[in-house]
Parts: C-alpha cells; structure tokens; sequence
C-alpha cells in the first residue's frame, strides 16, 4: 500500500545519474520536491555540486516546478566531507565526474530527482523541526500517541475502559492511504484514484464489498468524506479509528455506527494530546527513548554554513520545545557550540505554517528569551517575507526541507517559489526491495509487454476477418 513520489509527466532520477528511474517512494511529494534514505552521508560528493551531493542520511525530496523534483530516503540533509566544497568562480566538476563518483554511494543514500539543483544557486537553507531535524523513533512515539489518545477517550468522551486494552500494530497504517469517513474504510488507491484494496475498520474488504462501494467513479480526495494519511503523525490516529469501529462493532445490534462522528472523536482527542502538550512533556522527560540522534547532523550544518549558506529553522513547535530537543540532538560531544542557535542565521517558532507562507504575520519576541543574547534573530509567528528579507535570499535561492506534503512543501514552492526538500523516511525500504526483486520485476514487465503485444496481434487479426 503504497505511492510513488513523482512529478507530473516524470520519474524520479537519481541525481547526478544518466537518468534512470528511482524506486517507488511510499508517499506523495509535492511542488518540486527531493527526498534521501536514513544512513550515512553520500561519500565523495561535494555539497557545492547537484542535489546529491548536498543532502544525507534519512529520505528528503528537492523541488522548484510543480511536482517532487528530488527523492531519496530520511534523517537530515547531509554535505560529505571527503571532497573539497565547490567555491564559487571554479569550474564545477564534470557530468562524468559525477556519475563516477555517484556509483561509490549505496543507492539507499543516494537522492533521487527529478529536476536539476544546482547548490551554487542555493543562499539559504531552512529546516523544519519534526521528523526533519529532530527524528523521533516511530513505533515508541505512535504507541504513545495512541495510548494517551485512548485515555482521553475514556476520561473525556465517555468510551468504554475496555478500549484501554487494545495495543497498537506500527505496520497497519502507512502514508499514502485515504481514510474514508463516512463508511469507516481504509483504501489504497492506484495512480488513478481507483480503489484497489481497502479495509473497514481491520477487516478486509471483498471484492464484491469494494466494488459495490466505489465501483461508480475515481475517489475525488478534495471531497469532506475522504481524509488523506499523509503524515507520520497520522497513523496512531487512523489505526485507533480502525481499531474502534472494530470493537464497538462486535456484536452490534440496532442502529449503525456513526463512523464520521467517531473519527471527529479520535481526531479531537489526538489534537488535544499534541496541544495541551501531555505527549511532548512524555517525549522530553525521556528524549533518549524518544529521539533517534543522527551523529552527523551537526557536521551536516557546519559544512552547509562553511560553503557559505545561510541557514533557517522554521517550526510549529514552541520554543522550550524546540530547545529541549535541539540541545538534546546538537549540543552533544566534542566541538558542540554553546548553544545551538549558534549553527542559524534565524530561527522561527509557532510559525503556524502553512499560514506563515501564505499570510502575513508579525514577528514577535520569544518571552522565554527576554534579557538572553542568542547569536540569531529568534521570533514566534513573523512570516516569509520577514524571514527573506533577514536572510537576503528568496525565491528559487530558498531551499527548504521538511516532511509535510502540504504544510511544508505545497505553499512554500506555490506561494514564495522556494526549492523544496521532502522527507522520505519510507522510500529506504521501498529501495531494498525494489533491489532485492529486480528480476522479478523486470520478468513481469517483459511478461506484461508480451502480453500487451499479443492483444494488439490479436485486434489486428479480429479486424482482418471482419474486413
């Protein structure tokens, strides 16, 4: 059950190759996006060179047109250090140069595009925070949304405490799914929007279920019925919803359940998790459990500052959050700077993006910061333009990375017309298993080929003996 990331009319091609497909990626990018797997950082690139050369471990997506333009799988962005960064006024190394070097990068680090980035045009480079920055370990960080979700459902809206016992399965849910409201279902949708398999509550559907359900047209996404799992933090939510239709089902007599009311639940009590900021008090009272710390992170940021870019951070966190984890993941070890606004040129929280890309908003001060001298501007809310206009970069000179389809990669491009980075995180097992089944793959195409082959021959004769 999964999507590919691509751009319109194009397949994703590993950057600084000859143009050879990507593998699938497992959730849609947006405007001009890239995308890079967890792991180390590319070996013998230079940041200064194409998309490849400028990110690292983890899975992101670069883009500057309509669609995802880079793809590769996630932690952060990450600059090797093995070559020499490419200065502005020398020559920029070769096509042949490039594709030698990508060879010596495992394909799972690689970056995956399907537009051309080139970094010397790149001034600044912006950040966002979750599962960006900042990775959290999936299965311990859904568990606990999950469960603290289920126990506002019992002490707020009234659920029954049996609720409380069911556990939590990581591998139900992926992005890319549409949740449809109104009947309590779960699909996965083709290229076209046509289901092909689908769920109600955690049981399948039959054919005959699926067709009677959805066999009139292709499922319009923009329709209040459907909800699209696009982001990590979507999938404790989803499996609860599913997890409950199954319980409250169980012998059910009389009226149907109302599936859309249930999910109005789920989601109100997941929000209220998030805002009242009982799994973020979790979260930092425990960040060894809950934060995946990437050693290179750090040398990653250097190295972008080193060549000369300008570097931003832009989040909907606040800020006592936001520092709890950035001292956790960056003020570790030897050669940590005393604080870790000292790696930014800006920093920006409760950011309320999308809105920060598409309206204007005031720059306020951090009063936790009142009397504290930081190395960079630090504000709550402001806006793009403020944010551009303290960098001296704008436009298609912004590169931004984050891991929201809508939130950090569709207005950002659509509205300021920045490059955009997505995060992949899943795109590395859609890798290794696009490797590790290539032959059989390439078996179905050439049977799929025949086949299509043997139908035009046969329409041809079928016209023959008609004439």
């Amino acid at each position: 059950m999964s999507k590919r990331t691509k751009e319109r009319g194009s397949e994703p091609r590993s950057s600084g190759a000859t143009g050879s497909p990507a593998p699938p990626a497992t959730a849609p990018a947006a405007e001009e996006t890239a995308a890079t797997p967890a792991g180390a950082a590319p070996a013998g690139t230079a940041p200064e060179v194409d998309a490849a050369a400028g990110l690292a471990p983890g899975a992101a997506t670069v883009s500057g047109a309509s669609s995802s333009e880079v793809v590769a799988p996630s932690p952060a962005p990450a600059p090797a250090r093995s070559h020499p960064a490419h200065a502005p006024g020398l020559p920029e190394p070769s096509a042949r140069g490039l594709r030698y070097r990508e060879h010596r990068i495992p394909r799972r680090h690689r970056v995956f595009v399907n537009r051309n980035l080139r970094m010397t045009q790149i001034r600044a480079i912006g950040f966002d925070l979750d599962h960006t920055l900042a990775h959290y370990d999936p299965t311990s960080v859904e568990e606990l949304a999950f469960d603290l979700t289920k126990e506002k459902l019992v002490a707020n809206k009234g659920y029954p405490n049996e609720i409380l016992d069911v556990k939590y399965d990581p591998a139900f849910v992926i992005r890319g799914l549409v949740v449809d409201r109104k009947r309590g279902n779960l699909l996965k949708m083709d290229y076209f929007n046509f289901v092909t398999r689908g769920s109600h509550g955690l049981s399948s559907l039959r054919s005959e279920e699926r067709r009677r359900a959805y066999r009139s047209s292709r499922i319009r996404l923009g329709h209040e019925n459907y909800v699209s799992v696009d982001t990590l933090f979507h999938l404790p939510e989803v499996y609860l919803y599913l997890c409950l239709i199954d319980y409250l089902e169980r012998g059910r007599t009389g009226a149907a359940l109302d599936y859309e009311a249930l999910y109005r639940d789920v989601r109100e009590m997941i929000d209220e998790a998030h805002r009242d900021g009982s799994l973020k008090n979790v979260i930092t009272s425990d960040l060894e459990r809950y934060i995946r710390l990437d050693p290179e992170l750090r040398t990653v940021l250097e190295e972008f500052r080193r060549t000369g870019k300008k570097l931003f951070l832009v989040t909907n966190s606040e800020w006592s959050y936001t520092d709890r984890l950035l001292r956790h993941i960056l003020m570790k070890g030897r050669g940590a700077p005393a604080h870790w606004s000292d790696l930014f040129h800006a920093v920006v929280v409760e950011a309320r993006k999308p809105a920060f890309f598409t309206e204007t908003q005031t720059a306020e001060p951090v009063t936790e910061l009142q009397g504290t001298r930081l190395a960079c501007p630090v504000v709550r809310r402001g806006d793009a333009v403020w944010l551009e206009r303290t960098l001296g970069a704008s436009a298609e000179h912004v590169l931004y990375f984050g891991d929201h389809t809508y939130g950090d990669i569709l207005q950002s491009k659509r509205v300021r017309g920045w490059r955009t980075a997505m995060l992949v995180p899943e795109l590395d097992r859609e890798i290794t298993v696009a490797s590790e089944h290539a032959k059989d793959f390439e078996r179905l195409s050439r049977i799929s080929a025949e086949r299509h082959q043997s139908e035009i021959e046969k329409a041809v004769l079928a016209g023959s003996s008609g004439v």
